[in-house]
């Protein structure tokens, strides 16, 4: 038989006192032994085995196997359904929380803080959902006026012109001395000093370097003549301050309390690298 193996002793002999005596065997031929005989009081005994463990374990658990997989089947199912009515749950549950603080806190730290991380997340939301669209429906446009090279330099050049008058004009009514003009000279020193040593002074790009120091003049003129900028860039400068005074615990914790002997490298070394980041 195919997959089995017959062992056998057989001893034979010849015996001489009977004549034309044919090979006997001595002895009775062992039991056969078969691997396919093995093989199944193996499988026996796993199965065996297998019961005896099954005693230790609840006969609930498959059934709650099933419904945990049924339930999840449906889960998908409607999972469209399910995401979109947990989003307005939560979002009407925001709104709530939102319109409290409002009423009841509004003006303070925290009122102001939730209300600029909203407009924040809104806008990061809108942006995310709805700027494809608005891409796609104003970029036609967009080319067409980028092509009509006399409409794009007509509106460059009389956005030089109304920041250059703005600039004039506030200067030459503000309160101004001699000395708050060495600071514009000096700006306008270093200007032409770097555009003389720069080794491609034609690929000096003029619109980034006008709009650069403008951008700084409307600045300037938000935060140190109107209370409003002022405020708020005040507010801006105590978050971040604050922000870098949670690294103390940590210096103080590998340095001991003598870090503060090393201002350079704790805190202005840590406020560059923080700059340095964010322009990265």
């Amino acid at each position: 038989m195919a997959g089995c193996q017959l062992d056998e002793v057989i001893d034979l002999v010849k015996r001489d006192a009977i004549p034309n005596e044919a090979w006997i065997p001595v002895q009775d031929c062992p039991k056969a032994t078969f691997d396919c005989e093995e093989e199944e009081d193996e499988a026996k005994t796993t199965l065996g085995e297998e019961h005896e463990n099954n005693e230790h374990y609840l006969h609930c658990g498959a059934v709650v196997a099933g419904a945990r997989a049924t339930v999840w089947a449906k889960i998908v199912r409607k999972k469209k359904l399910i995401c979109i009515t947990g989003s307005l749950v939560l979002l009407a549950a925001y709104a709530v929380y939102l319109g409290f603080c409002m009423r009841f806190s509004f003006g303070d730290e925290g009122s102001l803080r939730l209300l600029l991380g909203t407009v924040f997340l809104l806008f990061i939301y809108t942006k995310i959902k709805f700027g494809a669209q608005a891409r796609n429906a104003l970029l036609p446009k967009i080319k067409r006026i980028k092509n009509l090279a006399s409409i794009s330099r007509i509106i460059r050049w009389f956005l030089y012109v109304a920041l250059v008058v703005f600039i004039a004009v506030y200067l030459t009514t503000s309160n101004l001395t001699a000395d708050n003009f060495v600071s514009l000279a000096g700006l306008i020193f270093f200007i032409l000093l770097g555009y003389l040593i720069s080794e491609h002074p034609a690929r000096v790009n003029w619109h980034s370097v006008f709009w650069g120091i403008g951008t700084q003049f409307l600045f300037a003129l938000l935060i140190l003549r109107t209370n409003f900028g002022y405020e708020i860039f005040r507010w801006l400068g105590e978050r971040i301050e604050e922000s870098l005074e949670h690294t103390d615990k940590g210096s103080e914790f590998v340095f001991g309390k003598s870090y503060r002997d090393h201002m350079f490298a704790f805190r202005v070394g840590v406020v560059l690298l923080l700059c340095g980041k964010m322009n990265y």
